[in-house]
């Protein structure tokens, strides 16, 4: 009877889940096949189900002790190699920013990930690549987003970046996220590490926007236990409201004080 885990490889080190023979436990070093390449992966723990089992890896075979030792040597590598592919960018005069680059565990592809304003003729780079490093080269661009996820990092909360610890399928924030959360708008404080709108607005947007939907609109008024006044400020968190009533009288009041004039 098979068992499902979740595993990550050195391209991607969000968990993926896969279907294994049921010897497998976490620590395991286990060989995955994705894309026509095989690669040493890690099980991180072990699934309680085979819901979002990603299609796109099948499981080989558990690692030995040879694979462990091929791919330390290839860590070891990995400087060597991203050094001479961004020689040959350089030699090639190409407008291109190296993200990462990868050999597979088996040899068999070179992965370069990379940046671009505009179309990239990569044609005698490729072929230079291919035969310096006797494989297939295998060219992938990204966006800024994707490049975040892909080199890691930390954000302004402390946190490691949520792209690169364990968002899969991110839905894209708006400016609209932001001013319904009451954030100042400035560049430095609703953008990651990306340049773009920060993943986490999305997270307690539809708890802001629920919240909103009871209260006033600013500047209209309302009824409150000391009279009639002026909303001023909206307070999501708290769910209060600051009423003016004079030139110098301003008080907070909660949602379940205050009735819409």
């Amino acid at each position: 009877m098979a068992s499902y885990i979740n595993f990550v490889f050195m391209v991607d080190t969000r968990p993926h889940k896969l279907e294994v023979p049921p010897e497998i436990k976490k620590g395991d070093k286990i060989i995955v096949h994705l894309d026509n390449a095989n690669e040493l992966a890690e099980v991180v723990s072990i699934a309680s189900d085979n819901k979002d089992i990603d299609d796109r890896f099948s499981f080989v075979r558990i690692a030995t002790d040879q694979d462990k030792k091929q791919q330390t040597e290839k860590i070891k590598n990995s400087i060597q190699i991203k050094s001479k592919v961004q020689n040959v960018i350089e030699k090639h005069n190409l407008k291109l920013k190296l993200i990462k680059v990868h050999m597979s565990f088996d040899g068999s592809k070179l992965l370069v990930v990379y940046t671009a304003p505009e179309r990239v003729d990569f044609r005698e780079l490729v072929k230079e690549l291919a035969g310096f490093f006797h494989t297939h080269v295998e060219m992938h661009q990204v966006n800024e987003r994707e490049s975040a996820c892909i080199l890691g990092g930390f954000a302004e909360c402390g946190q490691e970046l949520c792209c690169r610890r364990f968002l899969r399928d991110p839905k894209l924030p708006s400016i609209k996220m932001a001013k319904t959360q009451d954030m100042a708008l400035s560049p430095n404080k609703i953008n990651g590490v990306c340049g773009k709108l920060r993943c986490c607005l999305t997270f307690e947007y539809g708890d802001y926007k629920q919240v909103l939907d009871k209260m006033p609109v600013l500047n209209s008024r309302v009824d409150t236990p000391k009279g009639s006044g002026k909303v001023v400020y909206l307070d999501l968190m708290r769910e209060q409201i600051r009423v003016q009533f004079g030139e110098d009288d301003v008080q907070s009041f909660s949602l379940n004080e205050i009735k819409i004039a």
